[in-house]
């Protein structure tokens, strides 16, 4: 019985060990895992910059626009061409319009015009003001346009 034992021990072994040898070869042909850190990407950085809202009550009907002009150390006036346009919206005769003012423009002096769109007219003006000193700031500036 012993000598029976023995025989199936053996026996059980050689099959073990001839089923992990044909093993190895099939993970040694397997392509190899990427090993590269897993890292999570961060956010893009947020601009610094502030706003600069008009706020104009009594704006006419019809096709009006606004412009943001700014003021140089001789005290002339130059359009911002890409501070110009319509209203983002009219409610009750209170137009609104807001701009983006980046951080290289801070303390800058500016004043709005709301007039009609062929530039004919200038339905009103504001004092001169001046754009965001600080992040997230933002400037508003109402006119009266009677």
């Amino acid at each position: 019985m012993k000598t029976i034992l023995l025989g199936l021990v053996l026996l059980g072994a050689v099959i073990l060990a001839t089923l992990l040898a044909s093993a190895a070869p099939a993970r040694a042909s397997l392509p190899p895992r990427p090993t590269l850190p897993i890292v999570a990407e961060s956010p893009p950085p947020k601009p610094i910059g502030g706003w600069i809202e008009l706020r104009a009550q009594n704006v006419p009907s019809g096709n009006v626009w606004t412009i943001v002009q700014w003021q140089d150390a001789l005290q002339a006036r130059h359009d911002v061409i890409e501070w110009r346009g319509r209203f983002d919206e009219i409610e009750d005769g209170t137009g609104r319009k807001t701009w983006w003012v980046a951080q290289k423009d801070f303390g800058m002096r500016l004043r709005w015009l709301v007039y009609t769109e062929a530039r004919e007219q200038v339905v009103c003006e504001s004092q001169p003001f001046d754009a965001p000193r600080e992040n997230r700031q933002t400037v508003v500036v109402a006119v009266d346009c009677k």
